[in-house]
């Protein structure tokens, strides 16, 4: 067991730490892009976002399928029946992804719109093919658990998209930023494909494509409604508000999506793994451990990162996006809020494993109902854009206690462990929201404030980092996270001293 926390644990760093690094790189990205865009601009983009996100959802579920059939039918031996999944799933995203592709397109034609509205529908239609062609790849290198591999492509793809989109935006604005969003997909597709053995044949049958949807389509339906609950914010602002407000809230979201990297690269470590363990073993009760530690350990991790990252923001805004300063009151909302849809991701895979992902859509449906009550209350009373990150905020909040106490009542005995459980889970990230806001008001009337932003950060980083040692101290007791991972690097430096 040993040997499998450490292999876990160094999947989750390389992962963790690449994507994270990414995450980072492609931020730039994104402040360039809000910078040289402006506001509109920068609002109308992600607009088109919203477009191609759902788009992106034309496999059905067939690719949900194949990220729980690969793993579990590897685990059994059965490669050849592995395969053939795959080749099914790829041929039937090809059709299905230029189906819609081509009724976007031609959409595009019909509709009276500005020449920036009209072309970015256009290059919405290509990228949904590629976009579904380039998830392929990814999950399939993931399922074969190919981290390194994938680690490494994924700072490269961020270091292109910088270098390309940086000249691009700043001389043809929307229209350069269009150019890059279309070139990567395909870089990454031809990349993806000489780092596997796979090898595509057009396989196209009925009754296997039933079977896959009949798995993957109750998993997709809980991605679109996660997906249009994670858009329902947006979505508000654009109707209510504007696209100037979507933004100044759309830096928030960028800051919140980047919060999502370490959870979600989490569950794409340890899923595979959880999958293939129930191939082995067939038994619900092995699996568990794949959800309970990794959720805490993560719950104590994830507010410092929140932390760290709120600040951060700040001097950025304050730096190089002053325009945009009235969006650090949605950070700190929407990031601390992201906490508790960040904490359920693997227990998504943990309900997929077990069969009863058709018993959480009640739970989606009612985020959704709140979000969208709490999000016209808030705009009405005059709230403005910090109404919706409130709002959101909220969702969130019931969300993730709702799937969280669904998955609880299959990990333990009684309600005294699930409370228990929860208390666990939810003290730190409370502890750290204290710390912040402290922080924040202790600066307001600091004059170090007002005369460097770069000496604030570094103060309330140090303070907040100090704040934080007894969480690190708690999990490392409990789980030896840390030992685990200082350990190869102190006999790295004892070997090298023997030397």
């Amino acid at each position: 067991m040993m040997s499998v926390r450490k292999e876990i644990i160094k999947d989750v760093s390389i992962f963790s730490g690449s994507t994270l690094l990414a995450k980072i790189i492609l931020a730039i990205r994104g402040i360039i892009t809000a910078k040289f865009l402006g506001p509109a601009m920068y609002g109308l983009w992600n607009a088109l976002s919203i477009i191609f996100t759902y788009a992106g959802q034309a496999h059905l579920g067939t690719l949900n399928a194949l990220q729980k059939e690969v793993p579990y039918y590897r685990a059994k031996g059965e490669n050849s029946r592995a395969d053939e999944i795959s080749n099914t799933v790829l041929s039937f995203e090809i059709v299905s992804g230029a189906v819609i592709g081509i009724v976007i397109f031609i959409i595009s034609f019909f509709i009276q719109a500005s020449a920036a509205v009209i072309i970015g529908l256009r290059v919405v239609s290509v990228i949904v093919l590629l976009q579904l062609v380039e998830y392929f790849y990814y999950t399939l290198l993931r399922t074969e658990k190919k981290f390194v591999i994938l680690s490494k492509l994924t700072v490269l793809y961020a270091v292109v998209a910088v270098v390309l989109i940086t000249p691009l935006v700043i001389f043809y604005n929307i229209y350069g930023l269009f150019v890059v969003v279309l070139m990567m997909p395909v870089l990454l597709i031809l990349v993806y494909r000489r780092q596997t053995d796979f090898r595509f044949r057009f396989v196209f049958k009925s009754n296997e494509i039933k079977r896959l949807l009949g798995i993957g389509f109750p998993i997709l339906g809980m991605i679109l409604l996660y997906g249009f609950f994670r858009g329902i914010d947006k979505i508000m602002i654009i109707g209510l508000l504007g696209k100037v407000d979507l933004g100044y809230y759309s830096i928030a979201v960028m800051v919140s999506n980047v919060l999502f990297l370490a959870p979600r690269s989490v569950a794409d470590s340890i899923s595979p793994r959880m999958f293939g363990k129930l191939g082995e073993t067939e038994n619900i009760k092995d699996i568990t451990v794949y959800l309970i530690k990794p959720t805490i350990v993560q719950a104590y991790l994830i507010p410092v990162l929140t932390g760290l990252a709120i600040i951060a923001a700040e001097v950025v805004l304050r730096i190089f996006l002053a325009e945009y300063l009235v969006s650090y009151k949605l950070i700190v909302i929407l990031a601390f809020g992201t906490f508790f849809m960040s904490v359920p991701m693997l227990a998504w895979s943990y309900i997929v494993a077990i069969n009863k992902q058709r018993n959480i859509l009640p739970l989606f449906v009612a985020a959704i109902v709140l979000s969208i009550s709490l999000n016209y209350l808030f705009i009405s009373l005059g709230m403005g854009v910090s109404g919706v990150a409130i709002a959101t905020a909220i969702s969130y909040f019931f969300y993730g206690t709702s799937v969280m106490g669904y998955c609880s009542y299959f990990c333990f005995k009684n309600i005294k462990q699930i409370s228990g459980f929860f208390v666990t889970i939810y003290a730190p990230v409370c502890y750290i929201m204290a710390v912040v806001v402290s922080l924040n008001r202790l600066f307001a009337k600091s004059v170090i404030m007002q005369d460097s932003v770069i000496l604030c950060a570094i103060l309330k980083t140090l303070i907040l980092l100090v704040a934080s040692a007894p969480l690190f101290i708690i999990v490392d007791k409990k789980f030896g996270v840390f030992s685990l991972f200082v350990g190869p690097f102190k006999n790295y430096f004892r070997s090298s001293r023997k030397k």
